[in-house]
């Protein structure tokens, strides 16, 4: 008997969470009704543009800021084997972004693996030598908050005997926005 009141409460469960999924998407088609006409070509909102300088308490899995011989600060990334940024944007639409930064000797760039909200992403990552960038897309989730972009990336001593930290990416910036604010930004 306990079996059978236990999957009638199961059931029940279920079913509410539905029926509560189906409540939130017809909100969230009315919230975009009430924004405009879909594809009107118009950015979601101003890009949101995180550098080395900028990172908050909403960062993980970063060593502490350094400039490098240029003065130009970044931030090792490594003290983890994943680093991740998290951020309000407009995700009415999906969203691109760019991220500039450079590897640290011995990784190679297709170890880096992307993902949005704990869910895997494409990457597209070019790199000549010196440095990186890392491109993909942001989902569309029109009730979306907080947006956690986690990269998961092997760390690896650095190069320096000297230096026992353990590092992967250098971070210098990341550009959330439409195509145009990213090839500015580049």
């Amino acid at each position: 008997m306990a079996v059978e009141d236990e999957a009638q409460g199961d059931f029940l469960l279920l079913s509410r969470v539905a029926m509560l999924e189906r409540r939130l998407k017809a909100l969230a088609t009315l919230v975009l009704d009430k924004r405009g006409p879909r594809g009107s070509g118009e950015p979601p909102s101003d890009p949101v543009e995180i550098e080395a300088d900028d990172q908050c308490e909403l960062a993980s899995g970063f060593h502490h800021r350094e400039h490098d011989a240029a003065g130009n600060p970044f931030r090792w990334a490594g003290k983890s084997d994943h680093f991740e940024l998290r951020f309000h944007v407009d995700r009415f639409s999906a969203r691109p972004f760019h991220m500039l930064g450079t590897f640290v000797s011995g990784l190679r760039p297709e170890q880096l693996r992307g993902y949005v909200d704990y869910r895997p992403i494409s990457l597209r990552i070019e790199h000549d030598g010196a440095m990186a960038s890392v491109s993909g897309r942001i989902p569309a989730d029109p009730l979306g908050g907080t947006t956690t972009l986690t990269f998961h990336c092997p760390a690896v001593p650095a190069p320096n005997p000297a230096d026992r930290r353990l590092l992967s990416f250098a971070f210098v910036r990341l550009v959330v926005g439409e195509a145009h604010a990213l090839r500015e930004a580049a």
